[in-house]
């Protein structure tokens, strides 16, 4: 029970950092998909 504990506050603390992360690959992915693959190289 204590470990489970010890997780939960740690996914607590990480949860702005993997929400961060989140919303940076589905904006990335985004804008990926809307201006094309081709623009990516300049």
């Amino acid at each position: 029970m204590n470990e489970f504990v010890i997780t939960k506050d740690m996914l607590l603390i990480l949860s702005p950092l993997i929400l961060l992360q989140l919303g940076l690959a589905v904006y990335c992915g985004v804008k990926i998909f809307r201006e094309g693959v081709q623009n990516l190289n300049r």
